[in-house]
């Protein structure tokens, strides 16, 4: 039996931004929401089956059952990235990376 597929949205308490996260296993999942708390972020849990395009548009997705995701994946370059992101840099209302 395929366990159900949960996902973390993270959100950036400054402006918003969130990413949502899908973990290996809910011991990973476990260690980067403490970091989250410690760091200041706001997360929520959800089923893959709650996920609404219309809601998390502009949102990264990452998956971090992908071994090089995995090692390349940090909470705090995120928000480090963010901290020195400036606002006119942003594509749309939806907060969507330039390329």
């Amino acid at each position: 039996m395929e366990s159900k597929r949960r996902l973390t949205v993270f959100k950036e308490p400054d402006d918003g931004t969130k990413i949502i996260v899908e973990f290996q296993n809910e011991e990973q999942s476990k260690k980067y929401r403490k970091e989250a708390e410690e760091l200041g972020i706001g997360w929520t849990e959800i089923g893959i089956e709650q996920y609404d395009r219309a809601t998390y548009m502009g949102s990264r997705y990452f998956d971090l059952r992908n071994s090089q995701t995995r090692k390349n994946f940090s909470l705090q370059d995120w928000t480090h990235f963010l901290k020195h992101w400036n606002e006119n840099e942003r594509d749309n209302e939806y907060g969507d990376y330039h390329i």
